[in-house]
């Protein structure tokens, strides 16, 4: 499975069910999300979002330093990784590292399908959620394990679910 489309409820179920599997775990050292260059705020958007080329932005050095800074702070990960960071679940605009990925994978495949099971009835019956996205969370996080690719969350292009977990096999 390489995209899923989680609701706020969706995410959340998620989210906490990972949490209390200690798949998700609060972290510190989270970098600051980089300052855009003065004066050159819409080029560093533009070439945040790719589209330099199509409305003639100029990356430059002060822009590429932007980009890269932007590029540090949207993977960054501890050097060891016990899970999945828990900011990288809380808003989109994340890469969830194949690193992160394999610890809470790995974190999961130690728990007993007896906790699984009982983690995931709490969590998402409480959000009124089907066990089936358990199921597809799990096939995206394998895939991205498999495949050796991240994961990006993203906010969906309109109105609609909260989050869009896909494997990010296009990368610079």
């Amino acid at each position: 499975m390489n995209t899923l489309t989680l609701s706020g409820s969706e995410t959340g179920a998620v989210a906490l069910t990972m949490f209390d599997l200690n798949m998700l775990l609060p972290v510190d050292g989270v970098p600051q999300q980089p300052e855009l260059v003065p004066g050159r705020e819409s080029d560093c958007i533009m070439a945040q979002l790719g589209m330099q080329a199509l409305v003639g932005a100029v990356v430059d050095a002060p822009v590429k330093g932007y980009l890269d800074a932007h590029q540090h702070y949207i993977t960054w990960h501890p050097d060891q990784p016990d899970g999945i960071s828990a900011h990288k679940l809380s808003s989109p605009d994340w890469i969830i590292s194949t690193a992160e990925v394999r610890a809470a994978l790995a974190t999961l495949d130690r728990t007993s399908a007896s906790e699984v099971d009982n983690a995931r009835q709490s969590r998402f019956a409480a959000a009124e959620v089907g066990a089936s996205i358990w199921e597809d969370w799990v096939k995206v996080l394998r895939s991205s394990a498999d495949a050796d690719r991240p994961v990006r969350i993203a906010s969906p292009g309109y109105e609609g679910p909260l989050l869009v977990a896909e494997l990010l096999f296009d990368q610079e």
